[in-house]
């Protein structure tokens, strides 16, 4: 009967270790999962902001060039300020404000 405890012990010493190597290697795995998952989120976060960025300045510029548009009342200016303020009739009243 010995023998038996023995080798049970033996069997059990060996799935405990086992059991103990699995569940590092998991944590492990879980935590470099975990680390490329944000350092894609924040590329992808550094990309966005940079397009964003530019679409916002593009925006803005277009805006300047319209008021600028608009504030021009000579000559072909005149012609093309009325045509700007046809297709964008918010802009006048914001000068008029």
């Amino acid at each position: 009967m010995t023998g038996n405890k023995q080798i049970w012990k033996s069997y059990l010493t060996i799935s405990v270790i086992w059991l103990i190597l699995l569940l590092l290697f998991v944590a492990f795995t879980a935590r470099q999962s975990i680390n490329q998952a944000r350092d894609e989120v924040k590329q992808t976060g550094t990309a966005l902001h940079r397009v964003l960025s530019q679409r916002a300045a593009q925006h803005d510029a277009h805006l300047t060039s319209l008021n600028a548009l608009i504030l021009c009342q000579s000559g072909t200016g005149g012609r093309l300020a009325s045509g700007v303020a046809q297709y964008y009739p918010l802009l006048p009243a914001h000068q008029r404000n």
